[in-house]
């Protein structure tokens, strides 16, 4: 049955795994369920209505051993535990005649608050119509009735039950359904209105009530009305079923029209009734009143041994456009007794799934063309079973308006209530910050990439960072729609602090962290080549080298032959590195480096210095320099080297840079070979014993 009544919960934030649509609401009871045992015997909820200020009222039967079956009604708050304020720590119960069964189908809240039960008394002899009225703390209703309760014999000798009740907010009238049996194979369907006052309103086809058994030999079946909807104008649409029992026991799709007075709307299937026969047996629970008086119809229809839960439309003129869709869940029983319409205009239906003696809540959520909701729990369905191997129903559902689903029904012999997210709850404190990892250091000070996972159904992120850990310097904010962020133009040498917290629409999570990082400083790099002390270095050309501080913009080196660089050469280069040419023979140098971001510099290195290769003779001058040629030059795989016969017989030593010996040798001829190819590319020297050696270029 369609209830929509206000709500005042608030959006919440949980630190809980996330949470689509059909998932069970996490502040609610344990886990979203409430399940209670009232009495200790038999307890079971078929009605549920919301108060304006969020306050869930679920009503049926608990058992007493001295009073039977009982009217029964507890209120909930928003999070699901008892109200106090209400009846005795939260819960109410009426014996409406002295030992009589007594059960709640329905209820509705007026508009004034107070609380109106409706169902049946049975006293052992006869089935009476039963309305309650109570006040907002539980207590009966001394201006209702009779002491806030009516008992109502429509027809004499007939068993009267109340399937539904409506508020008819215009009038204050209260408009009920049900039934009224005849015989165990003959029952009336009955739409009744009531006065304020709890009197049978006679402005209504003059007795307040009205049987809508109109056709030839409907006095022969057996009709329920179970649920109905009443128009501002006082029309009153009505859905139910009809059973035949000649021949093959049968069910049948059944729907009416009254009148505010009370007569059939003609203009309705031209009789103001429509039944519709499918194979099968089929009962509507349920109805949904369309904005342009469409109905659509909810129940279960029966075939083969097996039931299955089924939606069937009808035209605002009484028309049958096409068959019921079936909406199969895969149990052998599958029954929809409640519906509602949602905030998005869906369809949410609800009832149970299983077997007759072991079953669960079952809710199904429909598009308004029909078709399953895939973003609702698995493929438009969810499950919940409160107790294990017993029977488990869900008998009305009603619909907050933050689109959450509260569903009341049985667990066993326990009052079961549910709630379900009508739309994904975004869970923004479930997330984890990632990089830069807490406490990382020598991060680059020119571009950080902040990462964090995500946080589920959020639609942004802001992002805090601030040199100081209580962010009470001067924090800078950044936004990202997604779960990271890249920020450039750190300061070098510094610890940061940084914290996120995501967003949806306008609710904020809050802030996860704080980490902290630090960067690197202009100071971290180093020198590399030429190697500090070392010697022979070439003077043709010498690479200065260092390692590459990533977040420089440039670098600054100074070069000179003065220690104190009193008068240097200086180079601005962009990389880690420096060509430097056209040295002088058996020099010192010395050279430093440091590093800047374009607006700060670093220190400047250690320095390190290198002494170049003496000075060569020439060819001609052989009495000075007996090595005459080495080539070719650069050299690969070997060298001749050309030597004055003085040197014939004489060893030889190639040495590196650092001066360490690579290969020696003797020569035995004016010419000589030797082999390179083993060499790494690099700078080498021919050294003879107190003679100036020569440098060998290996690529």
């Amino acid at each position: 049955m369609k209830i929509l009544f206000s709500s005042v919960l608030s959006i919440l934030s949980y630190s809980i795994v996330a949470q689509t649509a059909g998932s069970l609401d996490p502040s609610f009871g344990t886990a979203g369920k409430v399940q209670m045992d009232i009495g200790g015997i038999d307890a079971r909820a078929y009605a549920v209505s919301l108060q304006s200020d969020g306050a869930i009222v679920v009503s049926g039967y608990s058992t007493s051993a001295t009073y039977g079956k009982d009217f029964t009604v507890i209120r909930l708050d928003t999070d699901g535990n008892l109200d106090a304020s209400f009846g005795d720590n939260g819960v109410a119960t009426f014996d409406l005649q002295t030992g009589s069964d007594d059960i709640v189908y329905s209820s509705i809240i007026q508009s004034d608050g107070k609380i109106v039960l409706a169902g049946v008394c049975d006293d052992g002899i006869e089935k009476k119509a039963a309305l309650v009225r109570l006040n907002d703390d539980g207590s009966l209703d001394e201006n209702f009735g009779s002491g806030g309760i009516v008992l109502s014999d429509w027809a004499s000798g007939q068993q009267d039950i109340i399937r539904v009740i409506k508020y008819h907010a215009a009038t204050g009238n209260l408009v009920v359904g049900g039934t009224s049996e005849v015989s165990s194979s003959s029952a009336q369907p009955i739409v009744a209105r009531y006065l304020g006052t709890g009197e049978l309103d006679n402005t209504f086809n003059t007795t307040g009530i009205k049987s809508m058994a109109i056709i030839a030999g409907d006095e022969l079946r057996t009709f329920v009305v179970e649920d109905l909807e009443v128009k501002a104008n006082g029309k009153i649409s009505v859905a139910g079923w009809k059973r035949y029992i000649t021949g093959v026991i049968s069910y049948e799709w059944w729907a009416g029209r009254l009148l505010s007075n009370g007569d059939m709307d003609n203009t309705f299937s031209t009789d103001g009734v429509v039944n519709f026969d499918e194979s099968g047996s089929n009962l509507a629970y349920a109805m949904e009143l369309k904005s342009n008086d469409d109905l659509v119809l909810f129940g279960t229809k029966s075939f083969n041994g097996l039931n299955t839960m089924r939606l069937l439309g009808i035209t605002s003129i009484g028309n049958i456009p096409g068959s019921s869709t079936s909406f199969n869940i895969g149990a052998d029983q599958d029954i929809a007794y409640t519906s509602a319409t949602d905030m998005n205009g869906n369809y949410v239906f609800a009832g149970s799934s299983g077997t007759p003696t072991n079953n669960s809540f079952a809710i199904v959520r429909a598009t308004s063309s029909g078709v399953a909701d895939a973003s609702f729990g698995t493929s438009g369905i969810v499950i919940t079973n409160f107790t294990a191997g017993t029977t488990n129903e869900c008998h009305e559902i009603a619909i907050q308006t933050d689109n959450k689903i509260i569903a009341v029904g049985f667990g066993g012999d326990e009052f079961a209530i549910a709630r379900y997210l009508g739309e994904d709850q975004a869970q923004l404190n479930t997330f984890a910050l990632v990089a830069p990892s807490n406490g990382a250091a020598s991060q680059s000070f020119a571009s950080v990439t902040f990462d964090w996972t995500d946080a589920f159904a959020a639609d942004g992120y802001e992002l805090e960072l601030d040199v100081d850990a209580n962010f009470t310097t001067s924090p800078s904010s950044y936004t990202s729609v997604s779960s990271t962020k890249t920020v450039t133009n750190l300061l070098p040498g510094t610890t940061y602090y940084w914290r996120v917290r995501a967003n949806a629409g306008s609710e904020t999570g809050d802030w996860i962290g704080v980490w902290s990082f630090t960067t690197s400083s202009l100071n971290a790099f180093n020198l590399a080549a030429p190697a500090n002390n070392s010697i022979n270095v070439a003077v043709a050309s010498v690479i200065l080298d260092w390692t590459t501080l990533t977040g420089a913009s440039s670098y600054e080196v100074q070069f000179d032959t003065d220690i104190a660089f009193s008068s240097p050469t200086q180079f601005n280069p962009s990389t880690s590195s420096q060509t430097v040419t056209s040295l002088s023979y058996s020099t010192t140098y010395y050279w430093r480096v440091r590093a800047t971001n374009g607006s700060l510099f670093g220190d400047w290195t250690t320095t390190w210095h290198f002494t170049t290769q003496a000075n060569p003779v020439s060819v001609g001058e052989i009495s000075d320099q007996p090595i005459l040629e080495v080539y070719p030059q650069p050299a690969t795989d070997f060298v001749q080297v050309e030597i004055d016969s003085r040197l014939v017989n004489s060893n030889y030593s190639i040495v590196d840079e650092m001066g360490r010996v690579v290969d020696s040798g003797r020569f035995i001829s004016t010419t000589t070979t030797i082999a390179v190819d083993k060499l790494p590319a690099g700078l080498y020297f021919i050294q003879v014993p107190e003679m100036q050696s020569v440098r060998i270029i290996v690529q």
